[in-house]
């Protein structure tokens, strides 16, 4: 494990720590790496699934599953990859937002740091015929999506696009409708 990845995994301890937030936060990692599962298991005591990096859609969906089986209660599920970073002000925001019967939060642009420059670069979000549809890391997907879509919310696609094969599900049939996604 690199500095920044225990950094951040740190950071995320300190965020699930903070109860006075009335917002429970239980992170899953999923990984294939075995020190990863071991250090966040036994180091952060952070619930952990082994699942290799491909395809990556059935990675992510294999951790929505095991939310579903071994989670007694949530109310929405946060989204993040092993380099996004998120604070504690906006797991309050997206925790408001589920409160208030919010199915799907996000952002729609985001900062990435240019390990090269050492800059942070400012990406505006998506536009065209997607302009408006919120970026991928950071969003948070209800309990109720998560039911409506079977626990896929990437669905059964080798497709490797994840943001695009989201919002392709969740404005699918029988889903609430989503604006801006238009399959």
């Amino acid at each position: 494990l690199t500095r920044a990845a225990l950094q951040s995994l740190w950071d995320l301890r300190m965020v699930v720590d903070q109860s006075e937030w009335r917002v429970r936060v239980d992170p899953i990692v999923i990984s294939d790496c075995p020190r990863v599962l071991d250090v966040c298991a036994s180091w952060f005591r952070f619930d952990t699934v082994n699942h290799p990096n491909e395809n990556l859609i059935q990675k992510l969906n294999s951790g929505r599953g095991h939310a579903e089986f071994h989670s007694s209660h949530f109310d929405g599920i946060i989204g993040l990859g092993s380099d996004d970073f998120i604070d504690a002000n906006y797991i309050r925001a997206a925790a408001d937002a589920c409160r208030r019967g919010v199915d799907f939060w996000g952002v729609r642009d985001g900062y990435f740091y240019d390990e090269p420059t050492g800059r942070m670069i400012h990406w505006p979000g998506y536009t065209g015929a997607r302009e408006g549809e919120p970026i991928g890391p950071g969003r948070m997907l209800s309990r109720r999506y998560h039911e409506l879509c079977d626990w896929k919310p990437w669905g059964d696609t080798p497709d490797q696009y994840t943001d695009r094969a989201m919002m392709r599900v969740l404005d699918g049939p029988g889903m609430l409708h989503l604006p801006g996604a238009d399959g």
